[in-house]
């Protein structure tokens, strides 16, 4: 696996410029589904059309994102989810410390003496040489490999095929599901209603 480094001393302009969806309040389920089955946090975005994804930075949706495991790991009560969203919060703190100590290596080896590298190691407070800290980063990587050959096999013996999920929910409402239009937290209530009641309940009814 290859990790991108950005420039830590280039403050870059291309910040997020879109809205996006920050709750499965309102994050539709065709979205969510999108952005599991593609990995593109761009699935976020509040877009008019998403054939063709905008180029943008989307560092910010990254914590967005997490929260919104979050809020499925809570509103399901699943142990699965909840071992799902751990492990992949330990695999992304592992994945920032990679970074940074690879932003540091190389500001080392290029040029140590420049004032930024100075300032970073004295804000870390690291205390390691080249050689040390070349070292740790390939235990780290071996380590971040690891956790996600697990997770990888954890998720494929119990892959989620939402679209046969939404299929068996259809057939016992009896009508289809608007993907686009039906949020993540209904559709969370709707199999919970099911799984609970064999069938979704009528709460219309008697109503005038």
């Amino acid at each position: 696996m290859k990790y991108s480094i950005p420039n830590i001393w280039k403050e870059s302009n291309d910040t997020l410029k879109y809205n996006y969806f920050k709750s499965i309040d309102f994050l539709p389920l065709l979205n969510y589904i999108n952005k599991i089955n593609t990995g593109d946090l761009r699935h976020l975005l509040k877009l008019d059309d998403y054939e063709i994804l905008p180029e943008t930075n989307t560092d910010e949706l990254i914590t967005v994102w997490e929260n919104i495991e979050r809020e499925c790991t809570e509103v399901e009560n699943s142990n699965s989810a909840i071992i799902q969203y751990t492990t992949a919060k330990s695999v992304h703190k592992m994945e920032l410390e990679y970074l940074m100590l690879w932003n540091i290596y190389n500001m080392i080896s290029i040029a140590p003496e420049h004032p930024e590298t100075i300032k970073i190691l004295e804000y870390s407070k690291l205390k390691l040489t080249r050689v040390q800290i070349e070292k740790k980063l390939k235990i780290l990587r071996n380590r971040i490999e690891l956790k996600r050959h697990d997770a990888k096999s954890t998720q494929n013996d119990k892959k989620v095929d939402f679209y046969e999920i939404i299929d068996q929910i259809e057939d016992i409402k009896g009508r289809s599901i608007d993907l686009k239009n039906t949020t993540v937290r209904q559709f969370i209530a709707i199999k919970k209603n099911i799984k609970k009641n064999g069938k979704r309940q009528d709460n219309t009814k008697g109503r005038t």
